[in-house]
């Protein structure tokens, strides 16, 4: 089973974030504001909370092919792995094991742990599949796990070829943003 690096994604988006905050000092574009809004509302709404979290993880409702075409892509481009990745450890790990030593993310750990280190040590080799059996069968799913990588930087590419403002305000901060609103929840 393929596990992204971590590295791959968050460094990127952690850096175009830090580049937005700055600029909003300088020389913000205009309606960056609703860019971010609206990117945010897409990205971490409907991606990750609504797809990875509540869609896939948790089986909460069902939707039409294509509305879970957008909004797994919407969450692939956030950056936060892929959908058997998320799911698995969410799944598997975090509510099986909630705030002990094998939740990946525990806060008893320490607040640095539970922000930002658990991705970088948890061992991604020891990941079972079992708690995702579902989604590893789900053709679309699996493909998208496959090919994570991939589509998150053509994606990334296609989007800043298109509109170098509406990549930066409209997915990276958005990212950026989600990044840490989870970050902030996992260690408090």
């Amino acid at each position: 089973m393929y596990w992204a690096p971590a590295w791959g994604m968050f460094l990127p988006i952690q850096l175009a974030g830090l580049y937005c905050i700055y600029s909003l000092f300088i020389s913000p574009p205009a309606y960056w504001w609703a860019y971010t809004f609206l990117g945010y509302v897409c990205l971490m709404l409907l991606g990750i909370s609504g797809c990875y979290h509540r869609l896939l993880s948790h089986r909460g409702f069902q939707t039409t092919v294509w509305r879970r075409r957008i909004i797994l892509w919407f969450a692939m481009i956030a950056g936060q792995g892929s959908p058997i990745y998320w799911a698995t450890i969410h799944r598997g790990y975090h509510h099986r094991y909630a705030d002990t030593e094998h939740d990946p993310h525990t806060p008893e750990k320490g607040f640095w742990h539970a922000y930002t280190l658990w991705m970088f040590r948890f061992k991604r080799n020891y990941l079972s599949t079992r708690y995702v059996t579902d989604l590893i069968k789900d053709k679309e799913i699996n493909f998208a796990h496959r090919h994570y990588m991939l589509i998150f930087w053509i994606s990334h590419v296609l989007l800043l070829v298109i509109s170098p403002t509406i990549w930066l305000w409209g997915v990276m901060l958005p990212a950026f943003i989600a990044y840490h609103s989870f970050a902030l929840n996992n260690t408090f």
